[in-house]
């Protein structure tokens, strides 16, 4: 799956959306960069979430119009508060993945309730606006994670993805 998807980072300050070379040609590089498939994740502050869903169409649309897959990794605020934009990347055929609930540092969590909330909040969510269960993939917030975080990661059914590229 790295070697098919590149990760897309946002902001959430200014709205503006950065890959390694901070996606400098604009549309060009969108469309290019789409040919491959997409990874992205919807995180960060719950008030900008909204301000965010029209370029995540924008970026839906490209990837219909060139017949891209894509995983968005999105926590259960952005599922709640944008069940829409949720649903149509669902209809489209894209995966739409856990990246937990609070957006925390897994590595840091040792209360196994707790730990398994993270995904389970979220699971519930999107199950609750799609009707179907989430793909089994999770990315770990901030990237942090430890050897127990992985194990328990593994012992809940998932597959954690991780990224080649950071965001600024």
């Amino acid at each position: 799956m790295q070697d098919k998807y590149m990760s897309v980072w946002n902001t959430m300050e200014d709205d503006k959306w950065y890959t390694a070379k901070e996606l400098d040609m604009a549309a060009a590089s969108m469309t290019a960069m789409v040919r491959r498939g997409l990874v992205v994740d919807r995180a960060g502050k719950p008030k900008q979430y909204k301000k965010t869903v029209s370029t995540l169409a924008k970026i839906l649309d490209v990837l219909k119009e060139e017949n891209v897959p894509a995983a968005f990794f999105v926590v259960k605020p952005y599922i709640t508060q944008n069940p829409e934009i949720i649903k149509r990347m669902a209809a489209e055929g894209h995966l739409v993945c856990n990246h937990s609930n609070h957006h925390p540092s897994m590595a840091t969590i040792t209360d196994p309730e707790k730990f398994k909330l993270e995904f389970t909040d979220v699971e519930a969510a999107y199950k609750e606006i799609v009707g179907s269960d989430m793909p089994k993939f999770f990315r770990p917030p901030m990237g942090k994670y430890s050897v127990n975080s992985l194990k328990k990661t593994k012992d809940l059914g998932y597959k954690t993805i991780f990224w080649s590229f950071a965001y600024k």
